[in-house]
């Protein structure tokens, strides 16, 4: 009688110690569960807040939402900005369990070509046309082309540039006598340091938010607004016979590259970098009326041929704006984070 109690007894120890650690386990396996989670939704909080400030289309300070929910649970972020620093403090919770990450960042923008006039030449020879009232002007204007400004917020582009920017003193000399409309500091010059912008077309074009690349006629459009910049790729090919005509009024920001022949016919009011890529290029602003750009102009190929035109007693204008310049470098598809300091 006492052995089979004793069985009894010792059979119900072990039934209850297998009941605890099934519950342990449970626990366990529940506790790590919300630990996952409460981690996986601190990660959600900071890829939403660096989502937020990519749609943004400036780098100026925007501050991210400073909560949000998923999957049943909940995240907090407090952001703190300083120029191109930034530092996220994140808090995910799930059910009765939180977990904390803090990351400083260093927001950063892709290579970006140096502009070194209103227009930078990379291309020889180079045949220029301006008639009328067209003018280029190097000195640095604001964003919208209206008015002189002496501050910009990039060291890249401060102070007043030629206005040309060439390889040899040839095409200095055709730059030179192509107007009495050229203003800068000086009027021309001889830079060979200007980049290839061949090295940055392919981000341009992967990024690109319109692609034209079929010859004939265009109708024009806007393509980007000052608050919403984007990039345009204009690809008429490397054959000059061929070429892309817009007879509409072409109005755009950010960043524009242009291969081959295209005519802007119905007028262009353009604010940020244009680029002029390939080969053989032939760009004309022959529009009635006063074709405006504002930022700067970079002409890269084997030749080059510009022609401006603008009637009225305004003209065309190409302006140099280091503003301008600035919101095409940080357009949001051509920024990155780096992770300065991580933990958690």
């Amino acid at each position: 009688m006492f052995v089979v109690m004793g069985f009894g007894v010792a059979a119900g120890f072990i039934s209850m110690n297998i009941r605890n650690a099934t519950n342990l386990l449970t626990e366990s396996q529940v506790g790590y569960y919300n630990y996952s989670m409460a981690r996986n939704l601190a990660r959600t909080g900071i890829q939403r807040s660096l989502r937020y400030i990519d749609l943004n289309p400036t780098v100026a300070n925007y501050t991210p939402p400073t909560s949000g929910s998923f999957n049943g649970g909940t995240y907090t972020t407090s952001t703190t900005l300083s120029a191109d620093t930034m530092w996220l403090d994140v808090t995910g919770t799930y059910a009765d369990t939180s977990y904390n990450m803090k990351t400083k960042l260093l927001k950063s923008t892709k290579p970006f070509p140096g502009v070194n006039g209103a227009i930078s030449v990379r291309a020889t020879p180079i045949d220029i046309t301006m008639t009328g009232q067209a003018g280029v002007d190097g000195r640095n204007y604001d964003s919208s082309g209206t008015a002189l400004d002496s501050d910009c917020p990039d060291a890249n582009f401060t102070g007043d540039k030629p206005g040309f920017a060439v390889m040899n003193s040839t095409d200095s000399a055709e730059a030179y006598n192509a107007s009495s409309n050229i203003y800068g500091n000086p009027k021309t010059k001889i830079d060979t340091s200007t980049q290839d912008p061949g090295e940055f077309i392919d981000e341009y074009t992967d990024n690109a938010d319109t692609t034209i690349n079929t010859p004939g006629v265009q109708p024009g459009g806007t393509y980007g607004t000052a608050q919403f910049p984007k990039i345009t790729v204009v690809n008429a090919g490397e054959d000059t016979n061929f070429s892309i005509k817009f007879t509409g009024g072409f109005t755009g920001w950010g960043i524009l590259a242009i291969n081959g022949n295209v005519q802007f016919a119905g007028g262009i009011d353009f604010h940020g970098l244009i680029v002029v890529y390939g080969k053989n290029n032939v760009v004309d602003f022959t529009s009635t009326g006063t074709p405006k750009v504002v930022g700067g102009i970079i002409v890269a190929g084997r030749a080059a041929n510009l022609t401006l035109k603008g009637t009225g007693s305004v003209g065309a204008k190409i302006a140099y704006s280091c503003d301008a310049l600035y919101m095409a470098r940080n357009l949001s598809k051509l920024r990155y984070y780096a992770v300065l300091e991580w933990y958690e």
